[in-house]
């Protein structure tokens, strides 16, 4: 579910933190439309969500390696990894690495701690890595109100009419076709046309409400009324 938010629903959200689960294989091209910072945890013993194929997985989830390349790509990170021990100092029968794959695109990152010898499990405090913590420590360092995530609410283009009722012309100074999205107040996407400069867009099949509409990083809001 958080992968799936990530990559679906991340306008109201500035950072993901996700534990022993990947993104479905019914995401099909997947593409969140910005760089997400990402903390992601999970044990090279898990029978479920593991991180190659030589153990069972549910077969619609992608390998943990696999959701690692997908992020690194989407974050345009460094593909090698910055590699940190964690010390071995609980007998938990556990060792943790951290992965920090830094260098990305807005200041993202994305970080993997990859719990040795662990199943599909919750770590806290009695073992070397407590999960919370970390997952803190990753949210704690951003906001929407920063300026690299911040300007994903920034709003140059134009939206004509506004309010409307059937159909909205997009104006932009780029005549590249360009990729809008328009979501509701809750980060669900309602529409996805690709449009060049100009078009029109076809937004009868939406109730009456308020909406987001994304173009590239920048968003602006939209009413329709009837």
């Amino acid at each position: 579910m958080t992968q799936r938010m990530a990559i679906e629903s991340n306008l109201r959200y500035a950072a993901f933190g996700s534990v022993a689960g990947t993104y479905g294989t019914g995401l099909v091209n997947p593409n969140p439309g910005r760089a997400i910072p990402l903390v992601h945890f999970n044990g090279t013993a898990d029978d479920r969500v593991n991180w190659k194929d030589n153990n069972p997985i549910l077969p619609f989830e992608h390998f943990v390696g696999d959701m690692i390349d997908f992020w690194v790509a989407n974050n345009h990170c460094d593909t090698t990894s910055v590699i940190t021990h964690l010390p071995d100092v609980a007998e938990d029968g556990y060792t943790v690495d951290h992965l920090l794959y830094g260098g990305g695109a807005d200041g993202s990152v994305v970080e993997v701690f990859k719990v040795n010898g662990a199943g599909h499990v919750w770590l806290k405090d009695n073992a070397d890595i407590n999960y919370a913590n970390e997952l803190w420590k990753i949210f704690s360092r951003y906001s929407l109100s920063q300026a690299s995530v911040n300007d994903v609410w920034k709003s140059t283009f134009q939206i004509f009419p506004n309010p409307a009722q059937d159909r909205i012309t997009i104006v932009t100074d780029n005549t590249t076709d360009r990729q809008i999205v328009v979501y509701d107040l809750n980060g669900k996407i309602m529409l996805k046309p690709e449009l060049p400069l100009y078009k029109q867009v076809d937004i009868s099949c939406l109730p009456v409400g308020l909406y987001l509409v994304r173009l590239d990083n920048q968003i602006k809001k939209l009413a329709i009324i009837r």
